[in-house]
């Protein structure tokens, strides 16, 4: 997210003591961390997951995100565990052969 040119890094939240068949809602979501910055590195990025955790008591079982070479390196580094958010991840090899495609455009132009 870039509001006014800053850069936001949003950091949400589920428990991991949630034990149930229900599957997960928006409303089981918090927001652990809002930060921002005219720019992110992995450093920046890495030191916003330790606070994070130190604010939280407790540390976070995995780390969910894009593959943002960024998120990539400061989740590695940090030791958690990393799933790809598959959703983005796979809509990014369509976006080469398909970004430019009139009738593709036309079918996506009111979803985004």
């Amino acid at each position: 997210m870039m509001p006014g040119g800053e850069k936001m890094l949003l950091s949400p939240g589920i428990g991991a003591e949630r034990k149930s068949d229900v599957p997960l809602g928006r409303s089981d979501v918090r927001v652990l961390d809002i930060s921002a910055a005219s720019s992110w590195n992995g450093t920046g990025i890495k030191a916003v997951l330790s606070a994070t955790e130190r604010k939280e008591g407790k540390p976070s079982l995995h780390a969910i995100s894009d593959s943002d070479t960024k998120l990539n390196g400061a989740i590695r580094e940090s030791s958690h565990v990393h799933v790809r958010d598959t959703g983005h991840t796979m809509a990014l090899p369509a976006e080469k052969p398909y970004g430019e495609d009139k009738h593709f455009k036309a079918c996506t132009k009111g979803r985004q």
